[in-house]
């Protein structure tokens, strides 16, 4: 029995410590380099992982909406997808070549970031990825819209490919929280912990957890040298407490001293760090979750990869998607002797 749309949302991907499906959401085809692809391509080879290529096709040239749709528009968009799966199937060909079991899929929908949730959750995929958009000279990979409402709204682990190569080797660091200033769920810094894990073993790299203390975390007054390393011991045991409960064996513990937005990228860039796990934050009156003014700077202040985790349970009312008519070109006839 197939598990119904609800159902597969409910299910958290990290509890199962494996990740035996990738979906990689493609925002343009027909780039020539996707870092993204490549990135999830590496994963599905050390862990054995099915990887599904996915691109949500939609141009509003050929969307006829809302009362001049016609036959003539479905067939160009059929066209359209169809022009767009023959790329994917062709680098899923390659792909396959290099012994990775992959697959591919096209579909004309929309909002793109709802297509995407809804073939990860058809595909029961254990993990998203997605790539940034290609800046402008000398500035730093951009996130668009959909990649914002991909972060709010997805319940299985979203991996941002942000590099272009394969040069980065440092640790995947976990960001945690044992106080639990920031409104996270106690039992999401056990979740990120497994997530690092996961995506270092297929990434043959170590695991860090770090944890930053800001001053306001201390009574009012002179912060004395007892105080913060007083601080720090407490810090320590409840950061190993976390990562024995997630069956986590962490390479180093980093405790900091500062605002996390301001200490955090620093620490990033002197290890190298080639993937940053972070949790998102909880707010009642959103459906979904959204990310507060410290996650947000981290994001625009860092440069590595960054995988988001939601916490167990998580669930997300998906708006609806919209669909029209497509009408795909017949097959061409193969040529006599072939």
């Amino acid at each position: 029995m197939v598990p119904s749309l609800h159902d597969r949302t409910m299910q958290h991907p990290m509890a199962a410590n494996k990740i035996r499906t990738i979906l990689v959401g493609i925002a343009e085809p027909e780039e020539r380099l996707q870092p993204a692809v490549e990135r999830a391509a590496a994963l599905a080879l050390a862990l054995r992982a099915e990887l599904i290529l996915f691109h949500a096709a939609f141009e509003p040239y050929l969307s006829g909406r809302p009362f001049f749709d016609s036959a003539r528009l479905a067939k160009s968009r059929g066209e359209l997808v169809a022009a767009r799966l023959a790329l994917l199937q062709k680098r899923c060909k390659q792909l396959q070549g290099r012994g990775i079991v992959a697959r591919c899929a096209v579909v004309w929908e929309e909002p793109a970031y709802a297509a995407v949730l809804r073939a990860a959750i058809r595909d029961d995929a254990d993990l998203i990825v997605i790539g940034t958009h290609r800046p402008r000279a000398n500035r730093t990979p951009i996130l668009k819209q959909n990649d914002w409402e991909l972060m709010r709204y997805a319940s299985r682990p979203l991996l941002i490919v942000r590099g272009t190569g394969s040069k980065r080797s440092g640790p995947v660091v976990a960001a945690l929280d044992p106080s639990h200033v920031n409104d996270k769920p106690a039992a999401l810094d056990a979740e990120l912990a497994k997530g690092a894990h996961m995506l270092a073993a297929g990434l043959n790299a170590e695991v860090h957890a770090v944890h930053c203390i800001a001053n306001s975390a201390y009574p009012l007054g002179p912060i004395t040298v007892k105080q913060r390393h007083a601080a720090k011991r407490e810090a320590r045991e409840r950061l190993d407490a976390i990562l024995a409960r997630a069956g986590v064996d962490a390479r180093k513990i980093h405790v900091l001293d500062g605002l996390v937005e301001e200490v955090l990228p620093e620490l990033l860039e002197k290890i190298h760090a080639h993937t940053l796990v972070l949790g998102a934050l909880s707010r009642r009156w959103l459906q979904g979750f959204v990310f507060g003014n410290t996650a947000e700077r981290l994001i625009y202040e860092t440069s590595c990869d960054l995988l988001i985790v939601k916490p167990p349970g998580f669930k997300a009312k998906l708006p609806r998607i919209r669909r029209q008519p497509i009408e795909m070109p017949a097959p061409r006839a193969r040529r006599a002797g072939r």
